[in-house]
Order: structure tokens, then C-alpha cells, then sequence
């Protein structure tokens, strides 16, 4: 088989043992029952327990993870996963909306690609991220309808710890051995994903790139999207007449956190969303306006990208680099889809692809496990034509509805609290989604993001008479 011996040397990740190989038949056995035991512990209480202590629990461990013997599946995804029977119990019935039936259909899909996934492990991270997914929007689509100050509550209790993961990446960005030190400690296996313990042999250069850094993440690119929806939701809910202080000091570290991580994302988008929420904010009030703004915005942004070549240089060729590498990949996939038009790979499938096919699109470069960076096409290559179009929905929907909710606030003045709130949200969601269109996300982001994404995602959705008194 082509590329068969090429594995060696290619990630520390790609042909890593899986679970049940890394631990004998009892150890297996005593984990196995622990975390079945925590598991049904924690069901058990999500029957009681109020829903703001629950969205705060999973805010928390959507920071902290806690990554333990299942590799990105972490135990505060298992943990906010073990809450689906008790969330889905008590507040199902006061309706899941659309959005909340696509993902439950999306995680049945899921469920049953593992048909043809390289194993059943591949495929249950990708279940549990939308189990969490589903349980994090229900209980904040809860409290938005039930507990007007739930949800500033919880993330009230969150924002220390933000504070401090955004506290750290401007640390490591400002001193790359105090980086270097925190990675290869043993605490970082706790708390930064997989594969850090390879940081010392320098398998991740892009973890060790002095211009980048992601405090506890194990990757930049990914913890500035985090800060950037951090960001978003906290000047939302800032607007709330309680601890207003706190949410827009973490508001404003998570601003300088997310520029702090060296990625180059965060720089274009900083720019071109806040231009597109404006525009659609004058559009609805002033269309002659909003032309002109967009005019502007094009030069504006234009001057700002012209500044930043000229103050660093070489991040022309880095971009051009990056987008190259990021066709190649694309190219991979638009190749591959006539054979596998429905399915896809399958999960954990598409990393043997990349390394059989490797010469063929980047023949001048030594092979890397890459994942297709595009949350649409990472969709399909995992599960298929199904979980694309599931995908696509899930995506759009919360994107329309907040594009209607400015509209609806047409008579509104334009920096009132309820403008300013229904266009932070429409960026937050649209920042996702520009992100994911060149990035390693779901829509949902990544593990650290799962339960903001699906905060901003349950106002947005959240239905008229129930946002006029849960909205603060």
C-alpha cells in the first residue's frame, strides 16, 4: 500500500494507541466504572439541580477540560454530556426549537456513521462535542426562557478563569521559556489537549512559534476564537444591571488576549465583522448610509492590511503560505468526493488519506496529518452528505434569526443597549463561522467554546416574548 511505512515521524498523534491499547483489562475496567459511576452521579443530580449551576459547571469545564485517559475527549465533555437526561427531561418539553431537533439529528447521524468510521473511539468524540452542544444550548434556551439573570450569572462565575487562561496567553506571548516551561510540566497534560507531552521533542512547531500563544490551549489559532466569542458574549451580557464591572473587564481581557495569541486570523476579522454588523444595523434604518459605511469599510480595511504588510513584511508570505496549503487541502477533499459522495471518510479515516495522498498535492513538503480546516468539509470528510447538510442548517439558522432581530430593532436608536446586543450576537455567530471557514472547528468551535457558541446560539433563537423578558 502507497504511504504505508509513512506514518512514522508524520504526528505524534496519527497511529497513537487507542484507549482500550493503552491500559490492561483492569485498569481499563477501574477507569471504565469510575467514569461510569461520575457519569451517573452527575445524571442523577441534573434532575434537581438548577439550570444556572449547570450552564456555569459547563462553562467552567469548557476552560479547564480536564483531559484525562480518552484523548480530546475530555472529562468536562463527558461530564456535561452525563447532564443530557436530566436537562433533556425538565426542559425539552418546553420546546428544543428547530435548532435543537437539527443537532439531536445530527448526533443520531453520527451515532450511526461509527458503521464505517476507522473505529468506534474516532467517532464518539465527535457524538459527545454535539451531546455537548445539545445539553449547553437547552439549559441556556432554559434559563433565556425562565431565569432572566441566569445565564450573566454563570457567567459571572466563568470569568475568573477566563481572566486567568487570558492572563497566561499574554505571559507565554510575552515569554516563550515561561511557555516552554508550562508545556512540558506535568500539570499541561491535565489541562492543554493531546499531545503536548510532544512538545519537547518539537513535533508541534506552530505550539512553539515564539509569536504565538495559547495559554492553557494547546493552540493559538483556537484560543483566539475563543477569546474573540468570549468577548462578544460579555459585552452582551454586560448590559445586564449586575456585576457589569466584571463582564466588561473580561470583555476587554479577552479582546487583548485574543490579539495576544500572534494568530493572524483575529487581525482580518476584528476589521471585517463589526463592519458587517454595522452595516446590517444601518442597512435596516439608513440604506444610503450603510453604502456608504461599506465603501469606507473597504478602504478602511484595505489601508489597515496595507499597514500591517508594511510594519511586518513577512506576513504576506505567511498568509500566502497558509491560504496555499489550505487549497491543497481543499483540493484533497473536492478529489475524494466522487467515490465517497455520501459517506465521506468516515472518522478517523481521513488521516490515513492525507498520508496516502500526501505527494500528490504537496510534493516539495513531508507529510502532515492535517484536517481539511473547513468546519463545512470537515462535516462531510466525518460523516458524510448528511452531516453536511445538518451542518449547513445548524450554521444558517442562528445567523438568520439574529440578522431578523436587528431588523425587528429598526426603531430602536442605533447605540441603544438593544441594538448593540442584537448585533454583538449576530458577530459572535458569524465569527465562528468565518473562523471555521479556514480553521480546525466544528461549528460549535472546539471543545473550549462548545457552551458560549451555544449561548449566543439560544438568544438568537430565543423567541420574541421570551427575549423581551429574559434578554437583560
Amino acid at each position: 500500500m502507497r504511504g504505508e511505512n509513512r506514518y512514522l515521524g508524520v504526528s505524534p498523534l496519527l497511529g497513537a494507541p487507542s484507549f482500550l491499547d493503552s491500559f490492561s483489562t483492569i485498569e481499563t475496567i477501574l477507569i471504565l466504572g469510575l467514569v461510569a459511576l461520575a457519569g451517573f452521579s452527575l445524571a442523577a443530580i441534573a434532575f434537581r439541580l438548577r439550570p444556572r449551576w449547570m450552564l456555569a459547571g459547563t462553562l467552567v469545564l469548557a476552560v479547564v477540560q480536564f483531559f484525562g485517559p480518552f484523548g480530546f475527549t475530555s472529562l468536562g465533555l463527558l461530564a456535561t454530556c452525563a447532564l443530557l437526561p436530566g436537562v433533556a427531561w425538565r426542559f425539552w418539553r418546553q420546546g428544543a426549537g428547530v435548532w435543537g431537533w437539527l443537532l439531536a439529528s445530527l448526533t443520531v447521524w453520527q451515532l450511526i456513521s461509527t458503521l464505517w468510521a476507522e473505529k468506534i473511539g474516532s467517532a464518539g468524540y465527535g457524538v459527545v462535542l454535539s451531546v455537548a452542544g445539545l445539553v449547553s444550548y437547552l439549559l441556556a434556551r432554559e434559563l433565556m426562557h425562565s431565569d432572566r439573570a441566569g445565564i450573566p450569572w454563570a457567567l459571572a462565575v466563568v470569568a475568573p478563569v477566563i481572566i486567568a487562561q487570558a492572563t497566561l496567553t499574554v505571559i507565554f506571548r510575552l515569554s516563550p521559556d515561561a511557555e516552554y516551561a508550562y508545556l512540558t510540566s506535568r500539570i499541561a497534560t491535565i489541562f492543554t489537549e493531546p499531545g503536548v507531552e510532544e512538545v519537547i521533542s518539537g513535533a508541534w512547531p506552530n505550539v512553539m512559534d515564539p509569536d504565538k500563544a495559547g495559554g492553557v490551549f494547546l493552540n493559538g489559532n483556537t484560543a483566539s476564537l475563543f477569546f474573540a466569542v468570549t468577548a462578544c458574549l460579555f459585552v452582551w451580557t454586560a448590559a445586564s444591571k449586575k456585576l457589569v464591572a466584571l463582564h466588561i473587564v473580561t470583555a476587554g481581557v479577552s479582546f487583548i488576549a485574543m490579539l495576544a495569541t500572534g494568530s493572524k486570523t483575529p487581525y482580518a476579522l476584528v476589521l471585517v465583522v463589526p463592519l458587517v454588523a454595522l452595516f446590517l444595523v444601518l442597512a435596516v434604518r439608513k440604506p444610503r448610509e450603510a453604502i456608504v459605511v461599506a465603501s469606507s469599510g473597504l478602504v478602511l480595511a484595505s489601508a489597515a492590511a496595507t499597514a500591517v504588510v508594511v510594519v511586518r513584511p513577512g506576513i504576506l508570505s505567511q498568509t500566502a503560505r497558509t491560504l496555499s496549503e489550505r487549497f491543497g487541502l481543499w483540493q484533497m477533499v473536492g478529489d475524494a468526493v466522487p467515490e465517497r459522495w455520501f459517506t465521506g471518510f468516515g472518522y478517523g479515516n481521513w488521516r490515513e488519506w492525507v498520508v496516502y495522498t500526501w505527494d500528490d498535492y504537496f510534493p516539495h513538503m513531508g507529510p502532515q496529518v492535517w484536517p481539511p480546516h473547513n468546519l463545512f468539509l470537515q462535516a462531510w470528510v466525518d460523516a458524510g452528505l448528511i452531516a453536511l447538510a445538518l451542518t449547513i442548517a445548524l450554521v444558517t439558522l442562528p445567523i438568520v434569526a439574529s440578522i431578523r432581530r436587528i431588523a425587528e430593532a429598526h426603531t430602536a436608536p442605533l447605540l441603544s443597549a438593544v441594538t448593540v446586543r442584537r448585533a454583538i450576537v449576530f458577530a459572535g455567530l458569524v465569527w465562528v463561522l468565518f473562523h471555521g471557514m479556514a480553521d480546525t472547528t466544528s461549528f460549535l468551535g472546539d471543545n473550549h467554546t462548545i457552551p458560549f457558541v451555544a449561548i449566543l446560539t439560544a438568544v438568537a433563537l430565543a423567541p420574541r416574548p421570551a427575549e423581551r423578558s429574559a434578554t437583560p
